[in-house]
């Protein structure tokens, strides 16, 4: 879940770094040809809001202080949502004569989907409904004052402020249900000590790539591994250790493998590989594994071994009879002395 949630922070931060820079650009537009100054309450909160959000590009930049950067915005942006509407009522429609709202209503959505972008569902709710009410509270002061055509816009304001917000809540919910979702399916298919895939998720990809074997007409191999004499380790220093064993193994033969070459965890200190290669060239990837293997140093453990034992793809064979012969091709590796490679 750590990991989603740094992914996106990361996006996040990657969509404000391109964003900011041309809502400052606008904001100062904007001052300059109402033009604004530090003498009206507009100006005041333009060139404050011009000010921070350049802060706040920096610090998004650098990778500092991301959250209080989009708290502190979003906080300024609701300020400046909130004036903004009481403006065009009080100066717009009240004083200029204006007939509608304007172009104000045009960033609505975008404030609306900011704050569900900062915040938990239920807080952007709530804080929405908050701003929805305080704008109310405005309009309504005014509202025996303005004419028939700008309560029509002010009631579609309102109308599309309140859809807006049920939109998004339920859109937040979906989106945290399907996250939910793909970290449960994520988790099934991972094995919990070591970090790689399990027996069960090996098994569904075999099965997977002995269905499109036929249309793609790719070499497919499996490499059965198993550390030797792992018992030992676990009797001589413990089984915390033989799981340190384990989880720096997982490593070290992870970092030597390509997105073709998929590693999983059959069981104990089992391990299988399938590769989209001939039975040559799985021979080769496992002979490479098994010396990286025994000219490793783990740590506390020493010195280990391995045993591997490969096979390829026969015609007519199932994912049954090719576990089988990479299996039996394992024992024989152990049977003959360990910390070798036999194809079989």
């Amino acid at each position: 879940m750590r990991e989603n949630v740094k992914s996106l922070d990361e996006l996040k931060r990657n969509i404000y770094s391109w964003i900011l820079p041309f809502i400052v650009f606008t904001l100062f537009l904007n001052t300059i040809l109402q033009n604004s100054c530090m003498t009206t309450l507009s100006g005041i909160v333009n060139i404050s809001l011009i000010v921070w959000f350049s802060i706040s590009w920096v610090l998004v930049r650098a990778k500092q202080s991301f959250r209080f950067t989009e708290i502190s915005n979003l906080i300024l942006i609701s300020i400046y949502h909130i004036i903004k509407f009481s403006e065009v009522l009080f100066v717009g429609v009240l004083v200029r004569g204006q007939e509608s709202l304007g172009d104000f209503i045009i960033w609505m959505p975008l404030y609306i989907l900011y704050i569900f972008l900062t915040l938990k569902r239920r807080q952007g709710l709530f804080l929405s409904l908050m701003v929805l009410l305080v704008t109310f509270i405005v309009g309504m002061t005014l509202f025996r004052e303005i004419t028939t055509d700008v309560k029509d816009s002010l009631i579609q304001f309102y109308a599309a402020h309140f859809v807006y917000t049920l939109v998004l809540f339920y859109i937040h919910y979906l989106f945290t249900i399907h996250t939910e979702l793909n970290l449960v399916r994520k988790q099934s298919q991972i094995d919990s000590l070591t970090g790689i895939f399990n027996r069960q998720h090996m098994d569904e990809l075999l099965a997977e790539k002995l269905m499109q074997r036929p249309k793609e007409n790719k070499p497919l191999s499996v490499i059965f591994l198993d550390i030797d004499h792992f018992k030992c380790i676990n009797d001589r220093f413990g089984h915390d250790m033989g799981d340190w064993v384990l989880k720096e193994f997982t490593r070290v033969i992870s970092a030597r493998l390509t997105d073709t070459e998929f590693f999983g965890r059959w069981g104990g200190e089992e391990f299988v590989i399938i590769t989209d290669s001939g039975l040559a060239e799985a021979g080769v990837l496992a002979e490479r594994l098994r010396v990286i293997i025994e000219q490793h140093t783990f740590q506390s453990a020493g010195k280990v071994t391995c045993s591997f034992g490969v096979s390829s793809y026969q015609n007519g064979d199932d994912a049954l009879s090719l576990i089988k012969r990479a299996d039996e091709g394992l024992y024989l590796s152990k049977t003959r002395g360990r910390n070798q490679v036999l194809i079989n």
